[in-house]
């Protein structure tokens, strides 16, 4: 099950992704250590250097934690903004980890060449999903053009993990 909330904000688009996942076999389902796993996101076409028809220019990665490709990779940063020029311009996307999280901050998977990365629990060691019992995770994502904003993805990400409440007395 999903559950996907996006918020009235258009400069950067803003939403979010609750997932719900249930063994609904009869067996423990056991997933092993991988260096892939998780939540993935793909890039641009324009970012692809295999897609001749269409490339533009290589994609760029930037984490919470300020590594780039290749040094992110297996990094567990918080957030992963993947972007790159485009024929309209610059533009990209982050993906925020949740703290509520299964082994948050979850462990990132950067692709050396592709435009691709994912946040992969698994790469720090197998686990388990018992019959029945629901895992839950869920992440913010920022849609953006021109390069990333560093303090404003930081605001992003504090504010998914501890939202600010309060009343107006």
């Amino acid at each position: 099950e999903w559950v996907i909330r996006v918020f009235h904000n258009s400069d950067p688009l803003l939403w979010e992704l609750d997932s719900r996942q249930v063994n609904i076999t009869e067996d423990t389902l056991h997933l092993l250590e991988y260096h892939y796993g998780g939540l993935g996101i793909r890039g641009s076409k324009y970012w692809s250097p295999d897609d001749k028809a269409h490339f533009y220019d290589t994609a760029r990665v930037l984490t919470g934690a300020g590594d780039a490709r290749p040094a992110a990779n297996h990094t567990h940063p918080g957030w992963v903004a993947l972007y790159g020029d485009t024929p309209s311009g610059m533009a990209g996307i982050a993906a925020l980890d949740h703290p509520d999280n299964f082994r948050f901050p979850q462990a990132v998977r950067v692709h050396p060449e592709m435009p691709y990365f994912c946040f992969a629990p698994v790469v720090d060691g197998p686990f388990a999903l018992a019959p029945g019992v629901p895992h839950f995770s869920r992440y913010r994502f920022v849609v953006f053009d021109g390069p990333p904003d560093e303090p404003a993805l930081e605001l992003f990400y504090r504010d998914f993990g501890a939202p600010v409440t309060g009343s107006l007395d």
